[in-house]
């Protein structure tokens, strides 16, 4: 029996954030869930990042989940440092 292919989507409580120069924020807590359908790959989430929080500018953080079938579900907060 095929059963239909879902790659796993990755919700975030926000998709842009602003912080100050100097002012580091937790990437985690924007994480809200990563589903495969109704299952739950929170904890397999991994985060990428190049933000420098003493250079102001604007800097994406990329959340990946991979599922059982390596189909990989990807999203993306924009972090803007502000001087």
């Amino acid at each position: 029996e095929d059963r239909p292919i879902s790659v796993p989507t990755i919700e975030l409580t926000e998709y842009l954030v602003y912080t100050k120069k100097g002012t580091s924020i937790d990437f985690n807590a924007y994480l809200v869930d990563a589903l495969q359908g109704e299952t739950s790959l929170k904890n397999k989430v991994t985060v990428e990042s190049n933000v420098n929080f003493n250079e102001p500018g604007t800097y994406h953080v990329h959340y990946y989940v991979t599922d059982s079938d390596d189909l990989r579900g990807h999203s993306v907060l924009t972090v803007i440092v502000e001087e």
